[in-house]
């Protein structure tokens, strides 16, 4: 098993916020995000996209998940790279770095 994904730590931060530096939402939050605009990862505006939902997940919840399922962790690495929307590119570069993705290989036992 392969995982890319944007790292639970940077879905804390709101690019768009007049502070953006600051956390805006727990790390620990269960509830769904929702946005009423589109969300792109090219920067691609759409007239009226409607809603889209998406679930934050801790890193240690995406472990546990992985290992109580039979898997064992080959590998898990952070990045300070982005690969979430082209808005978290303000995010990248800074001197003190966010981790932004990371990447979790798993084999089966």
């Amino acid at each position: 098993m392969l995982v890319y994904e944007i790292h639970p730590f940077l879905e804390m931060f709101d690019p768009e916020s007049t502070t953006p530096h600051t956390p805006t939402f727990s790390y620990f939050k269960t509830q769904p995000h929702i946005e009423s605009g589109l969300i792109t990862y090219d920067g691609e505006k759409i007239d009226n996209p409607g809603k889209s939902y998406w679930f934050p997940h801790q890193l240690g919840a995406i472990v546990s998940a992985i290992t109580a399922a039979g898997l064992q962790i080959a590998k898990l690495e952070e990045f300070p790279h982005s690969i979430h929307e082209v808005e978290y590119d303000i995010f990248v570069g800074q001197s003190a770095q966010l981790p932004m993705s990371y990447l979790l290989q798993a084999r089966k036992l």
